[in-house]
């Protein structure tokens, strides 16, 4: 594919390598494909944007983040263990080989794409269960957090802004689908669900969605 330095591949590049990985580790694709892909997609839940209404547009300080480690593709590994092989591939060589972040962030998304005629949603199903499966574990590490005496605060897809005590437990670590705080103690002023802006150690950072 001649993209060994390119971080950045088109999506449905980015699928094929994907799907050629799996033929190397002995999975079909073609056997997981549905002909109701379209039906399916409307089943998979939205991700988890938002932001404490009432905390927005205020200054907040001593704010936290956690980060789930490619936690879509995570999700299919969860539920459908058999691709655990493929994506460990892709997530543990993405050093040595960048465009394999965006095998594994397009991936999960091109399944249930309706916009290219190759695909037609045709796996949508197993996007739904990757989706549903971290959306589950955001939930469950939020309530974590909360019972830890912590405030939830805000989600963005696969990440839980919060304050209080820099929260530790089941769960952290390195490994795809583990999560880390990847930042903490911030300063922290959202616009709206998708838009904010962080300082942290000096440097800051905005984010729009």
């Amino acid at each position: 594919w001649a993209i060994k330095n390119r971080k950045e591949i088109h999506p449905f590049v980015a699928f094929s390598l994907f799907r050629a990985k799996c033929e190397e580790f002995g999975i079909d694709l073609d056997k997981y494909s549905i002909k109701n892909g379209k039906l399916i997609k409307k089943q998979i839940p939205k991700p988890y944007i938002w932001f404490d209404v009432d905390l927005m547009n205020k200054t907040l300080y001593h704010v936290h983040h956690i980060d789930f480690h490619n936690s879509y593709p995570a999700g299919l590994v969860n539920t459908h263990p058999e691709f655990r092989p493929v994506v460990e591939y892709f997530y543990y060589n993405s050093d040595k080989h960048p465009e394999y972040k965006a095998v594994l962030n397009y991936t999960i998304g091109m399944m249930q794409s309706l916009n290219v005629k190759a695909v037609n949603a045709r796996w949508a199903h197993l996007s739904r269960d990757a989706i549903k499966d971290n959306n589950d574990r955001i939930d469950k590490l939020s309530e974590a957090i909360v019972i830890a005496g912590g405030r939830v605060i805000g989600n963005n897809t696969d990440g839980i802004w919060y304050i209080g005590d820099v929260y530790h437990g089941k769960g952290e670590g390195p490994k795809l689908g583990q999560w880390e705080n990847d930042h903490v103690n911030c300063m922290l002023r959202a616009k709206s669900h998708g838009a904010y802006e962080f300082v942290e150690n000096g440097k800051y950072s905005a984010v729009v969605r």
